[in-house]
């Protein structure tokens, strides 16, 4: 009939929009990469945990609530001087020279490990939790790092962050790798983003694995101070990821 053959050519033209969409470099690269974490990510609902109020006892369980330091001084000199050299890297790759971020996954996952750096000022300006992924053997305390596609893991190295917003998530945004140990970020739908389970988490010892796969996850609170920075910055920030092993960070 008539109407089933317009029904037909409907259906037809949707699909065909739809496929089109998908194999598109700005649709398929990035939604399909975010169904594939919202599958997993999103596999049984995140429980709020109780908080134990009681004086914390030594130990390394991931439910201990963790004794609060501050970094110390020589920690703070050294990072002072990985911001120097960020901000040479900045100048010679055309990234802002106001602000960078670096992410030293040396320090435990329940401790601010997010550093704002201010070049003009050349101080601290904001700290934050980053969870780093579950993939390839990871532990909450310890992480294991990955450049492969569906790796899981995190990936050390230089990234600039982009003005590309996700669909899964709306207020983080896509990095694109600079080195070879990150080079496959865009691939992998790499990005920096709140999540639910650093805010829940963000005063334990050790947070547990499960919200983040590769992605830089920081706490609500990290991203309401980062969002209007990028977006108010002309030239794109750069994130620098790394291990510092320093022996003595806290105070």
């Amino acid at each position: 009939s008539v109407k089933g053959y317009r029904t037909g050519r409907i259906v037809i033209i949707v699909l065909g929009i739809f496929i089109i969409a998908i194999l598109s470099e700005n649709f398929g690269k990035y939604y399909l990469a975010e169904m594939e974490f919202d599958k997993i990510h999103h596999k049984d609902p995140i429980t709020k945990p109780v908080v134990d109020n009681s004086t914390p006892q030594k130990t390394n369980s991931i439910n201990q609530i963790r004794i609060k330091k501050s970094l110390s001084k020589e920690y703070y000199k050294k990072l002072n001087k990985l911001a120097q050299n960020a901000q040479q890297y900045a100048k010679k790759h055309n990234l802002n020279e106001k602000y960078c971020l670096l992410v030293d996954y040396s320090l435990p996952s329940g401790t601010p490990r997010c550093f704002l750096w201010d070049f003009k000022n050349n101080n601290l300006k904001a700290e934050m939790h980053a969870l780093h992924g579950s993939g390839g053997g990871s532990t909450p305390e310890k992480p294991v790092f990955s450049n492969k596609i569906n790796s899981h893991c995190s990936s050390l190295g230089h990234y600039k962050i982009t003005k590309h917003r996700g669909h899964m998530f709306p207020r983080g945004f896509y990095m694109s790798g600079l080195d070879k140990t990150n080079s496959n970020a865009e691939a992998r739908a790499i990005m920096i983003h709140p999540s639910d389970w650093a805010d829940y988490y963000q005063d334990y010892e050790y947070i547990p694995l499960g919200g983040s796969l590769g992605c830089v996850s920081i706490t609500t609170k990290g991203i309401n101070i980062l969002e209007p920075i990028i977006l108010k910055e002309t030239k794109l920030l750069l994130l620098w990821s790394f291990t510092s092993f320093f022996p003595q960070p806290f105070e």
